[in-house]
């Protein structure tokens, strides 16, 4: 299975657009506990990669993503629906306690997602992003203008159940 290495460039596409959950390992060069999950993170993107998208993100790179993400330390694994995170997991983990964690998460993101098409409206207002973009539907910002304001600032703190 693929890693998809994640950038600004297709960061919407490859993770808010997902049609299934994703999974982003938070890494860097100089990290030793990031290269010893990486294997782990390969070998599980080979087990379960029908049913989430596994990518992988330079926080070296593009620290202004790890940011949005309020990434503390790393390795650091995020599974989101969309928009919503659903879980994170920090630091390194031997492959059956992450195997394990990850399932649970994924369980709970395949709901979130099935939750999210039955009531869109639920998590409409949630769909903020510095990467949103606004061409598709510029017309409607006076509709829901203020919602964006406020949901900048915590659109990933507030999603922590």
């Amino acid at each position: 299975m693929v890693l998809v290495k994640l950038t600004p460039e297709n960061f919407e596409k490859e993770v808010l657009e997902s049609d299934k959950p994703v999974i982003i390992d938070f890494w860097a060069e100089w990290c030793a506990p990031c290269k010893m999950m990486a294997p782990v993170f390969e070998k599980l993107s080979n087990e379960l990669g029908d049913r989430m998208k596994f990518c992988k993100l330079n926080t070296d790179d593009h620290p202004e993503i790890a940011a949005l993400f309020h990434i503390q330390g790393i390795p650091t694994l995020s599974i989101l629906a969309k928009h919503v995170e659903v879980d994170r997991i920090v630091g390194f983990a031997p492959e059956p306690q992450l195997k394990q964690r990850i399932l649970q998460a994924l369980e709970k993101a395949e709901q979130v997602m099935k939750d999210m098409e039955e009531h869109p409206e639920k998590y409409a207002h949630d769909h903020d992003h510095e990467h949103h973009h606004h061409d598709h539907d510029h017309h409607h910002d006076h509709d829901h203008h203020h919602d964006h304001e406020h949901a900048h600032e915590h659109s990933h703190e507030e999603k922590k159940e």
